[in-house]
């Protein structure tokens, strides 16, 4: 059962055959006006249990786009509620920080003051100027989003940041870069690569060589992750899974 959303997408919430309680943790990604933007959510085993696994995409201005992926620690009820947490401060942050780092800071210390469990987070500050796109990337604890430029191989990008909710005096720091037409970022959950079949991991190799052999659209890209990573693990997975790419189109 993958969910997936492209920038254009429409689909309704009971499209993704989740429960109630959990569909409105799983957004459909809106259009992005000049960008390409693709999402999709895949639940570990029957579904019942939707884990912390989260991502959000929306605008906070002209021209400006946040875009956010991570995972709460646990299943059910809980996890759930304070992912709700995670993606509600995110979105309140934003409104008056500009810098994902420092977003990642108030979250981290709301996430001490209101809950014992802690999260992992990338985020993005994507905006337009006269040049083209900037995109600004922190990430807490997560596996580092890959930019993929041309046909070298995926580039980690976001100043990195321990976990979110786990250390007293936590700092996160920003890096940014300049995309170019035809640049695509992928963001994931750790369910990508930690995927298990038997002993064996998935693990960042294939995932590398998953995305080098993969046309660089995000739809695309989204889809044979996604693809790669459920055959692997004989279509059951072992733990959620959440995918997010942007990219710069051409024309």
């Amino acid at each position: 059962m993958v969910t997936a959303h492209r920038h254009h997408a429409t689909e309704d919430a009971r499209d993704l055959e989740l429960p109630r309680t959990w569909q409105t943790l799983i957004p459909a990604a809106p259009p992005a006006r000049g960008l390409d933007v693709t999402a999709a959510y895949h639940p570990a085993g029957s579904g019942a249990l939707v884990g912390g696994d989260f991502y959000d995409v929306f605008e906070t201005g002209d021209a400006e786009w946040v875009v956010t992926l991570g995972d709460v620690c646990g299943k059910g009820y809980d996890a759930a509620v304070v992912t709700a947490l995670v993606r509600g401060t995110i979105r309140a942050l934003t409104e008056r920080e500009r810098s994902p780092a420092r977003v990642l800071q108030g979250l981290d210390q709301v996430l001490h003051h209101s809950t014992d469990r802690y999260c992992t987070a990338a985020l993005l500050h994507v905006t337009r100027d006269d040049a083209g796109w900037v995109l600004t990337a922190a990430v807490g604890g997560h596996p580092f989003p890959l930019l993929l430029r041309g046909d070298g191989a995926p580039r980690p990008i976001g100043g990195h940041g321990p976990l979110l909710g786990v250390l007293d005096d936590a700092t996160f720091r920003d890096e940014s870069v300049r995309l170019q037409p035809g640049d695509v970022v992928l963001l994931y959950t750790d369910g990508v690569v930690e995927g298990r079949r038997g002993r064996e991991l998935y693990g960042e190799e294939r995932l590398q060589a998953t995305i080098r052999s993969t046309e660089r659209r995000p739809d695309t890209l989204v889809s044979v992750v996604m693809s790669s990573v459920l055959e692997f693990q004989d279509g059951e997975l072992h733990d959620d899974v959440a995918l997010v790419a942007l990219g710069v189109p051409t024309t």
